[in-house]
């Protein structure tokens, strides 16, 4: 009923208004509204199972979900598979990933370890030359951090999270 004015600020701004617009307090030009909108950029973005994440070239998504940023073409999407990243990312939570984004020191990404062909996101924590791979979750006797290897490639580097509130 009564929203924080940090929560209104990213509605406001993606429907190009001020807050005060979207709180019905200042009157709002509707043809502005619906100009945006209609040149809004929208792309569908591909969800691969975590199964499928080694063979995406060769593989057919699952489904797709739409994207209102500015994803690239090369943008894709997956669901948590366990519970290494909880409680930030939870198990079915649908994370989109973009390749060719950089990555930095604290970003989430998505890794291929080569010697074991596993995909695993985590947390990238940079120091010096070497790189790590932390998962978050409180449980560090079931997912422990590891050194990412010279064979390992990261895949992609995390831009949204979507919270999934069913089953997957």
């Amino acid at each position: 009923p009564n929203p924080h004015r940090k929560s209104l600020e990213p509605l406001a701004k993606f429907f190009d208004m001020t807050v005060e617009q979207l709180k019905g307090e200042i009157p709002f030009d509707h043809h502005d509204a619906k100009h945006h909108l209609s040149t809004q950029r929208y792309i569908k973005i591909p969800v691969f199972q975590w199964n499928q994440l080694g063979e995406m070239n060769n593989n057919l998504p699952s489904s797709e979900i739409v994207g209102t940023n500015d994803f690239s073409e090369k943008a894709f999407a997956t669901h948590m598979n366990d519970a290494s990243m909880e409680p930030q990312f939870p198990r079915g939570c649908i994370l989109i990933f973009e390749p060719e984004r950089p990555y930095q020191d604290r970003s989430f990404i998505l890794a291929h370890l080569k010697e074991n062909n596993v995909f695993l996101f985590r947390q990238l924590l940079i120091d010096g030359e070497h790189h790590f791979l932390k998962p978050l979750t409180p449980d560090l006797h079931a997912f422990q951090m590891r050194l990412l290897g010279k064979q390992d490639k990261i895949i992609g580097t995390l831009i949204e999270a979507r919270h999934v509130y069913s089953d997957f």
